[in-house]
């Protein structure tokens, strides 16, 4: 049997926040955060995601759309749209390489679909204060949180 599960992504400049929903259980939960140092080192975090998805049999991903308040689009939507195409490009890639190395390989690559993020910082910082994770361990965990509200979101507009 095939599960589905959604990657949830929380892209920023120096973290990317992922939970994950697994469709046959209909649960949504926080998955890890990827700290880099510089806002421009993304190759190694875009194979780390590329992993994540192999590991965790991923068939579609959903990442936060960062709109500005009045839903206008801003800088920070270009930057995703630019991330996006990167995951893309890698999954395009790696799966060329798998289908080189194995005749029967039938995996394709999961569709990525944008969803609103609009306050899921705010709403994520008060998910933690209602977990009682501590302040000092906020910033390991709030991306991984946005990206589960984020999935939330995506699961009720789209009715799953």
């Amino acid at each position: 049997m095939i599960k589905k599960r959604i990657l949830g992504i929380d892209y920023g400049d120096f973290t990317i926040g992922l939970a994950i929903f697994d469709l046959e259980t209909n649960f949504i939960y926080p998955y890890k955060t990827i700290f880099r140092s510089r806002a421009s080192a993304i190759k190694k975090s875009v194979r780390e995601i590329v992993g994540v998805i192999y590991e965790e049999g991923i068939s579609d991903i959903v990442i936060g759309y960062p709109l500005n308040a009045d839903g206008t689009e801003g800088e920070r939507v270009e930057k995703v749209k630019e991330f996006a195409k990167k995951i893309e490009n890698a999954l395009t890639n790696a799966e060329r390489e798998r289908k080189l190395d194995s005749v029967n390989h039938d995996v394709n690559v999961p569709a990525i679909h944008f969803q609103d993020e609009r306050l899921t910082t705010v709403e994520a910082e008060e998910v933690l204060k209602e977990r009682g994770i501590k302040k000092a361990d906020w910033k390991k965990n709030i991306d991984q949180i946005a990206a589960e509200i984020i999935l939330q979101d995506f699961k009720q507009v789209n009715k799953l």
